[in-house]
């Protein structure tokens, strides 16, 4: 019985911790490259390859951590699952159906400008 209750209010903070990130506003998008499989991962920006992600994948954003290398490409911040607030790096270029908005809105962006 006390498992029982200990997971039923586990589920019930995990879905107000969800709520209230959502209130504070949050960017997502989909990842994918049109000639593999998967997306890299990198850290820094362009740096050393630190994961994978399955195209079709979700992902959370900061834009305004959004960084260009040397050579011109433009590099998305991706939080890590972690929940260190640190981040990892794509090529913008392969995130779509970006949206940032708070509760059930959806305002679509592009991070690769």
């Amino acid at each position: 019985m006390n498992k029982i209750l200990t997971s039923l209010i586990a589920a019930g903070s995990l879905t107000l911790f969800a709520a209230a990130a959502n209130a504070d506003g949050e960017t997502w998008c989909k990842v994918g490259d049109p000639n593999d499989t998967y997306v890299n991962k990198r850290y820094p920006a362009n740096g050393r390859v630190t994961g994978s992600l399955t195209n079709g994948s979700d992902i959370w954003v900061d834009p305004n951590e959004t960084k260009t290398d040397n050579k011109g490409r433009r590099w998305a911040a991706v939080f890590r699952n972690d929940k260190s607030g640190n981040y990892d790096y794509v090529l913008a270029r392969f995130t779509y159906n970006c949206c940032t908005g708070q509760g059930r809105s959806c305002i679509p962006i592009q991070l690769d400008n």
